[in-house]
């Protein structure tokens, strides 16, 4: 009785993998979306690319509507960061202040005029920065410079949001 309880135990089977309709289907995936990624970015001059040409750049941000008198807090030499992120994103060349305005509608003539905002200003930061510029972009760190962007910046005790306005390049560009 005792070499018949090994007789009575179930055989253990060994799980075969095979290639399956599924299997196919997930590996054609995986390429298209690899495929995909690289066609789009690039190997040259995308986000996936670091190659690029050095060089150094101006570029001008106007941070909006900045409360009491945090607007004359910029000075040139300032290191300016995003807030976000806190990568750095150059040094203040110089900096103006202007009073904010906005569009509003005069309800006397249903037009709309350009308004100052009372106890508001804005800053208007010149920044030097070293950036990789490729065909397609130019990028500070992982940060892409393009007109219009909208920026969160910090400086030492002060703060803003804006955008983009201008960005210079050299001649040697």
């Amino acid at each position: 009785m005792g070499g018949n309880q090994m007789e009575n135990k179930p055989e253990e089977k060994k799980i075969k993998w095979r290639l399956n309709l599924f299997d196919i289907i997930f590996i054609v995936c995986l390429l298209a979306a690899a495929g995909f990624i690289i066609g789009y970015f690039g190997l040259s001059g995308g986000v996936l690319s670091a190659a690029g040409s050095r060089e150094t750049i101006t570029y001008t941000i106007e941070l909006q509507e900045m409360a009491g008198d945090t607007a004359r807090l910029p000075k040139p030499g300032d290191e300016i960061v995003d807030r976000i992120e806190k990568r750095p994103l150059g040094t203040v060349v110089s900096a103006e202040v202007r009073p904010s305005h906005s569009m509003q509608i005069n309800f006397e003539t249903g037009e709309m005029v350009m308004s100052v905002i009372p106890d508001s200003l804005n800053a208007v930061l010149v920044i030097e920065a070293d950036v990789t510029v490729t065909e397609s972009q130019i990028r500070i760190g992982r940060f892409i410079l393009r007109i219009g962007t909208q920026v969160s910046i910090g400086g030492p005790l002060y703060s803003g949001t804006g955008f983009v306005t201008d960005i210079e390049r050299s001649d040697a560009a």
